[in-house]
């Protein structure tokens, strides 16, 4: 049986670094379950967990301080959500000039698929399991990285 890399990308919103770490554990099990082998998943799953909230996070938390928190207002808790639900979508936009947000949150993918493949080699299948936001980052990001293949002749890994 063949192992197969899967890179796991969070949504919208306030972000732990270890996010993933409860969908890691029941793919496991339910691996193990469904293949009728204990230590299957260890051995055929290799799962990367990518979090690029940390893209936004220090800009959106001192919006917060300038805007919500040094004018004391109420719903304070409130308030540090929507902004960080909301500013994520608007922040991951394309612009004009590279080295922007959406670069840098493709470049936090691109890393997780290289060390996929250096774990794995560049022939392992790839699974992508994605929520919310995380979802259309990780379109665009196959969608840019194709037209580049096609337009530069390289290959992605």
């Amino acid at each position: 049986m063949t192992r197969v890399a899967v890179m796991v990308i969070h949504g919208l919103g306030m972000q732990k670094d270890d996010y993933a770490d409860k969908l890691i554990s029941r793919l496991h099990k339910e691996f193990d379950q469904v293949m009728v082998m204990r230590g299957a998943a260890e051995k055929y799953l290799d799962i990367e967990p990518v979090f690029w909230a940390d893209v936004f996070e220090e800009r959106e938390e001192a919006l917060f301080e300038q805007l919500v928190s040094s004018q004391r207002l109420n719903y304070q808790v409130l308030r540090r959500f929507v902004i960080h639900y909301l500013a994520d979508a608007v922040a991951y936009q394309p612009v004009e000039h590279q080295g922007h947000n959406y670069d840098d949150v493709h470049s936090t993918l691109n890393r997780a698929m290289h060390v996929l493949a250096q774990r794995n080699g560049p022939e392992t299948p790839l699974c992508v399991i994605a929520h919310s936001l995380g979802a259309v980052i990780a379109s665009n990001f196959f969608m840019i990285s194709s037209f580049h293949r096609a337009v530069f002749h390289r290959s992605w890994m």
